[in-house]
């Protein structure tokens, strides 16, 4: 009997406590590390009830502190992102040196495009590495600046082809005397999203052309692991393809003639003929001749002439091709296999 007591008041205390235990609410989600350090640390120094999930990116909080604790750190600015932004530069220490002065703007302008390209619906976290020469007195030898960016994609989102063109021109604008052709994307699976060699290819396409181009390689590149899978395994072959893609309109006009195929277009055809007499007698009459007695031997002529005058049409045939945009003018393809393999010995 007292064994049965104490289990029922041990259940009822257990449902009390579960009664009156708080409902917890997000208070942000898919937080930087960064981040969750900072708010947590204003939590804990305020003895706030929290808990964290997913990985420890979303904090969670008793549901009727959700509202005053979300002013509380927006006023204590602990929302910064990944990486160091221009905040860097409210505490000026005294003395610091210029290299140590190049150095914090290189970071601060580093985080400040991490944050900026994190804003993107399909990317979770963005790191960026700038290299940023020391300005020379002579042109000629100034070297360039570059840029690597190392996207973290959102789980099940991809980057089309005008984001990419987007993170380009945002980090390009960015850094002073920083060209396009000086910058590499890649995200965390060790994808190339975007490198220099390619900036010739897309140079002057369209967004239309461009989403054209690299759809017709996303298509071709899992048309050969398809291919493949079956024989080497799935998750083992990696291809990549690069098409280059002719997109120049051309319009050829053809005139045709066969000399074989004459057709009788108008003939002109005359006729003409003549007819008379001639005296047969030569010479020239004497000085005091008056004409008396004329009788020299005359003949009867007469003759005809014809002409024709016929015109051909040669047979002519008249072509207009209009050359179709985006034939393939060459494909380049690569492909990765994982694991050795050697060749079978032929029986």
């Amino acid at each position: 009997i007292v064994g049965m007591t104490v289990v029922v008041v041990g259940a009822f205390l257990a449902m009390i406590l579960w009664l009156n235990r708080p409902d917890y609410k997000v208070l942000y989600s898919k937080l930087q590390s960064e981040d969750v350090i900072r708010i947590t640390g204003m939590l804990d120094a305020s003895k706030e009830k929290y808990k964290l999930e997913n990985e420890g990116t979303t904090i969670l909080v008793p549901e009727e502190r959700v509202y005053d604790l979300r002013l509380k750190v927006a006023e204590e600015g602990a929302i910064v992102g990944s990486g160091v932004g221009f905040e860097i530069f409210d505490e000026v220490k005294v003395g610091q040196t210029e290299f140590v002065q190049k150095i914090n703007f290189q970071r601060a302008l580093q985080g400040e495009l991490g944050r900026t390209i994190s804003e993107f619906p399909a990317i979770e976290k963005a790191r960026i590495h700038l290299v940023l020469p020391k300005k020379s007195l002579f042109i000629e030898e100034q070297q360039q600046p570059s840029a690597s960016v190392v996207l973290k994609l959102v789980e099940g989102k991809k980057l089309d082809a005008k984001e990419v063109q987007a993170i380009i021109n945002l980090v390009s604008m960015s850094v002073e005397g920083l060209d396009r052709d000086r910058i590499s994307i890649a995200d965390t699976r060790g994808k190339l999203l975007f490198s220099p060699k390619d900036d010739t290819s897309l140079e002057g396409l369209t967004t239309t052309q461009l989403e054209y181009k690299v759809t017709l390689q996303q298509n071709l590149e899992r048309r050969i692991e398809e291919m493949l899978f079956p024989v080497i395994g799935p998750g083992r072959v990696i291809a990549k393809v690069n098409a280059d893609l002719d997109f120049s309109h051309k319009t050829i006009h053809k005139e045709m003639y066969d000399p074989e195929g004459q057709v009788v277009r108008s003939e002109q055809r005359s006729e003409e003929s003549t007819r008379g007499q001639a005296n047969l007698e030569a010479g020239s009459p004497e000085p005091n001749f008056r004409g008396d007695g004329l009788t020299g031997g005359l003949s009867q002529q007469q003759g005809s002439r014809e002409s024709r005058t016929t015109n051909y049409e040669i047979t002519k045939e008249e072509q207009e091709i209009v050359a179709s945009l985006g034939d393939i003018k060459r494909l380049s393809v690569a492909v990765i296999v994982d694991g050795t393999y050697e060749a079978s010995e032929e029986p």
